[in-house]
C-alpha cells in the first residue's frame, strides 16, 4: 500500500466525520436527530457514504474491506465475547458480593442501537485506525516505523473526536484522554489477538456496555476480562 493511498483513505473519512459533526451546530439538525429512528438512519447513511467512497478509492484492492472479517475470525470474536462476560460475572461474584441486581434488565432499544449504530461505527473506526495502518506498515522492515504509524493514527483517532465533543455532545475537551486511553486499549486488543472482529465487538461494548445486571464496576471488570483474555490469546498464538 502506498503512502498516497493510505493518506487518501484516512483524509476522506476524516472530512466526512468532521462534516457530519459540524451539522450538529445547526439547531434544525439537532431537532431532526432528536427522533431516535431518524438519528439511526442518518448515522447509517453517513457510514454507507464512507463505505462507498472507500470502495471506490480501493479499486483493485476492494478485498481489503472483507479480508479481516473472515468467518473463522468472526466466530472466534463472538465466542471470546461470551467468555469475557462469563469472566465479568465471576469477578462480580467474587469482588462485589454477588450480582447486585438479579433481575436482568435490557432496554428495548439496546440491541437495535447496538446493531445499527454502535457496531457499524466501531467497525468503521477499527478498520480505518487499526487494520489499515497495520496493513500499510507491512512494507516496513523496522518496527520503529510501524510504531510511528501506530502513534500517528492513535493521535488522529483521538483528534477526530473533537468535533463530536464540541458540536454533538457538548463535552469538555479535557475528557479526550478517555478517547486516547481507549485508542491505546483497542490497539492492545488488535495487536495481541490480530482479530479485528473481536476488536470491533470490544469497541462496540465500550461505546454501549452490555451491563444487563446493572453492576457498579461493570466497565472495570470489562477491561480486566478483555486484558486477561488478550494476554492468554497472545500466549497461545505465539506457541
Amino acid at each position: 500500500m502506498s503512502l498516497k493511498l493510505f493518506t487518501k483513505i484516512l483524509l476522506v473519512n476524516i472530512i466526512i466525520v468532521i462534516i457530519m459533526n459540524i451539522c450538529f451546530y445547526f439547531e434544525f439538525f439537532k431537532v431532526l436527530l432528536s427522533n431516535y429512528i431518524i438519528s439511526i438512519l442518518l448515522g447509517l447513511l453517513f457510514l454507507c457514504l464512507q463505505f462507498a467512497i472507500v470502495l471506490y478509492i480501493l479499486k483493485k484492492n476492494k478485498f481489503w474491506l472483507t479480508d479481516p472479517f473472515q468467518k473463522k475470525s468472526i466466530l472466534k470474536g463472538i465466542a471470546l465475547t461470551g467468555i469475557i462476560h462469563i469472566i465479568i460475572y465471576l469477578l462480580s461474584v467474587f469482588f462485589s458480593n454477588g450480582i447486585l441486581n438479579k433481575n436482568i434488565h435490557i432496554k428495548s432499544t439496546y440491541f437495535f442501537t447496538f446493531i445499527f449504530n454502535s457496531l457499524p461505527n466501531a467497525l468503521s473506526e477499527e478498520w480505518l485506525y487499526r487494520y489499515l495502518p497495520l496493513r500499510y506498515s507491512k512494507q516496513f522492515s523496522k518496527k520503529s516505523k510501524t510504531f510511528l504509524v501506530i502513534v500517528i493514527t492513535l493521535l488522529i483517532f483521538t483528534i477526530i473526536h473533537i468535533p463530536s465533543y464540541i458540536f454533538q455532545y457538548n463535552i469538555s475537551l479535557n475528557q479526550l484522554y478517555i478517547v486516547l486511553a481507549n485508542g491505546i486499549f483497542f490497539w492492545f486488543i488488535y495487536l495481541s489477538t490480530k482479530n479485528l472482529s473481536f476488536t470491533v465487538i470490544c469497541h462496540s461494548l465500550t461505546n454501549l456496555p452490555f451491563n444487563i445486571y446493572n453492576l457498579n464496576y461493570y466497565m472495570t471488570y470489562f477491561y480486566i476480562a478483555v486484558t486477561f483474555t488478550c494476554i492468554i490469546w497472545y500466549v497461545l498464538r505465539k506457541r
